[in-house]
């Protein structure tokens, strides 16, 4: 970060930034950047907010709103529906299940 920071206050454009990449360079900083990233995701509240991001209509991926009675309700009332036929189901049955295979 402090390398591209520095040639950002030096005037170069986000087009020109140039990294080190060579191996050494590379070995040297890798884990210490996977372990911040570590810890900068490692957070409860902030995995909390990224599932509430995942949204599907009014609900989303949190343990709230998966657990809520408004979508269990939803849940609860899902049957095999039957088949709208037009010239006659190809299933004996004439039940489609809810979701495709």
């Amino acid at each position: 970060m402090r390398e591209v920071y520095s040639q950002l206050q030096g005037g170069a454009g986000p087009c020109d930034i140039l990294l080190n990449t060579r191996l050494g360079t590379l070995r040297d900083r890798v884990p210490a950047t996977l372990i911040d990233v570590y810890h900068s995701i490692n957070n409860p509240q902030r995995i909390q907010k990224a599932f509430e991001l995942c949204r599907s209509g009014e609900f989303n991926l949190s343990q709230a709103s998966l657990t809520s009675p408004s979508l269990r309700a939803i849940l609860d009332n899902c049957h095999i529906h039957p088949r709208p036929s037009t010239s006659g189901p190809s299933d004996p049955s004439g039940l489609t299940p809810l979701l495709p295979h």
